[in-house]
């Protein structure tokens, strides 16, 4: 899906990603993360694009749009650093901080790519993931007015838990304070920072400690 989407302009993927977030269906979750992350990297906007590629890294629909994901989030990277943004980029899985290094990702996510796609040739070497310290869920999902966020911490740490949109913009802060170890939830009213309730579409919650960080998809059906 990825490579065919690729074809298209920036603004017809936005018109696309709009009228596909606006009908709020399961089914549809992950393509429209996928256009509207093409939309945000093709229109510049690399630090919206980071953070919306991390959800989709996070739980990929399947091997090839993981790995697609993690090139253009290192694209992404290398492009807001090397600009000479300055405030820190998002956190990224690859941070290349040259041109070269980030050539050298690509060739080798390519590789893995050629290979899913020839599974006769010799088979990428795999690196296991290291478990999560912590543990966030979420329930119910999709939901209608409000969904409750639970998280285990396993030592007392600063918690930010903050709202995005699928445009990634930032919509509601719920957490910047202190938490201690143990098991804690927190209810998201689906409101903004306005205190306006927001509309149906796809939304996602990022999580994060003083060492360790997680992102999950929500869906508001109305």
């Amino acid at each position: 899906m990825v490579y065919i989407l690729r074809t298209l302009s920036g603004v017809a993927l936005g018109v696309l990603a709009e009228y596909l977030g606006e009908l709020a269906h399961e089914n549809l979750v992950d393509i429209v993360l996928t256009i509207s992350a093409l939309t945000q990297m093709f229109d510049t906007n690399y630090a919206e694009a980071i953070i919306l590629y991390d959800v989709i890294i996070s739980d990929p629909p399947n091997e090839i749009e993981g790995l697609y994901a993690k090139l253009n989030q290192a694209y992404c990277y290398y492009r807001l650093v090397s600009g000479g943004t300055r405030t820190d980029p998002p956190l990224s899985h690859h941070q290349p901080s040259t041109f070269a290094e980030y050539q050298s990702l690509e060739a080798d996510i390519l590789s893995k790519i050629n290979s899913s796609f020839f599974p006769d040739a010799e088979p990428p070497i795999e690196i296991p993931s290291e478990p999560l310290v912590f543990s966030t869920s979420h329930y119910p999902n999709p939901f209608n007015p409000e969904t409750t966020i639970a998280f285990t911490i396993p030592a007392d740490s600063k918690v930010e838990l903050n709202i995005y949109n699928i445009k990634g913009q930032r919509v509601k802060k719920l957490i910047n304070s202190p938490y201690t170890a143990g098991n804690h939830k927190i209810v998201w009213n689906g409101k903004n920072e306005q205190g306006q309730q927001v509309s149906s579409g796809i939304y996602f919650y990022q999580f994060k400690t003083d060492t360790d960080q997680d992102i999950k998809k929500m869906l508001l059906m109305k």
